[in-house]
Order: structure tokens, then sequence, then C-alpha cells
């Protein structure tokens, strides 16, 4: 019994650096996938780099949801097209909520983060979004009902205000561009 205690002593020491040298790659490993992980997707990293390519691909290829131009153009395709006029509501209500759900988390967002500086905070709450209410508005009151009461003359001066209106955003939007670029 003593001779079966001692060839399990004898076992376990040469186990010992083998069980070792296991540990050891496997604490190796772990931390050469948590450098190669954290390399590839810190700050500048590979992964950082398509997560702000893929951001900035979207914001070129999607109308923005604070300009609402896409409202503005299906209007025009409304007037040619009178019958289209509940797919064409139903994209201004979609765009209009979305439209609402970014301004409420900029306007939270510019008041807790240095984004921006003062006065472009002030052009964006007052000058932008004002006149996009008003966008919003003129196609919502006038020129949606307009059409379905089937007064396309009506429709169609209203839908001239959306030019004056389109102006005044290109114009604060374009003062809020130059504010957040160096």
């Amino acid at each position: 019994m003593n001779e079966t205690k001692h060839n399990s002593l004898l076992t376990i020491a040469r186990l010992a650096p083998v069980v070792g040298f296991i540990l050891l790659a496997l604490v190796a490993g772990i931390g050469i996938g948590a450098h190669l992980t954290l390399s590839s997707s810190k700050i500048g990293g590979e992964q950082y780099a398509d997560i702000v390519e893929s951001k900035d691909f979207l914001a070129d290829i999607l109308p923005p949801p604070l300009f609402p131009i896409e409202a503005m153009l299906d209007v025009h395709v409304l007037l040619d097209n009178p019958g289209r006029l509940d797919e064409i509501a139903g994209k201004v209500a979609k765009a209009h909520q979305i439209f609402d759900e970014r301004v409420e988390h900029w306007v939270k967002q510019l008041d807790v983060n240095m984004v921006a500086g003062e006065e472009t905070k002030s052009i964006f709450k007052t000058e932008l979004i004002a006149v996009f209410d008003e966008t919003w508005s003129q196609i919502e009151t006038l020129i949606l009902p307009a059409v379905k009461a089937g007064n396309i003359a009506a429709a169609e001066q209203a839908s001239l205000a959306l030019e004056k209106l389109y102006g005044r955003a290109l114009a604060a939007n374009s003062r809020v561009v130059d504010k957040l670029l160096p």
C-alpha cells in the first residue's frame, strides 16, 4: 500500500509540469486573444473603423431624419399622382414620427453633451425645429387634406410655401454644419 501511495505521488509529480504547461498555455492564449480583441475594437482599431465607416455610409445613403426633404418630395409625387394619397400620407406620418424621435434625442443630447456650442444648440432648437414644424404643418394640415378633398389646385398653392421653408431650413442647417465642422 505504501508503494501505491508512492507511485501516485510519482504520477502526480510527473503530471504537475504537464498540467502547469497546459495552464500556462491556456492563460497565454486567453491573454493573446484578449489583446487581439482589444487591439481590433479600440478607437482607431479595425472593428472601430468598420463601425465608423458603416455609420458614415448609412448617413450618406439614407435620407436624413432631421431634414424632411423626403416628405417634401413625396408632396410633389402626390400632386402628380393624387391616387397615391394613402401611401404617401403613410410615408409622411412615419417620417414625421422618426423626425420627432430624433429631435427629442438630439435636444436631450445637446443639453447633456458638449457636441455643439451654445449658438449651434440655439440654431437647432429655435430655427431648425421651428421651420421643420412649419413644414410638417403645411404638409399635414393643408396639402394632404386638400388632396383628400380633391382640391389639387389648393394643394399646389400650399406646396409653394414648401420652397420657402426649404430655403430657410437649408440656411439654418448650413449654419449648424458650419459651426460643427472645423
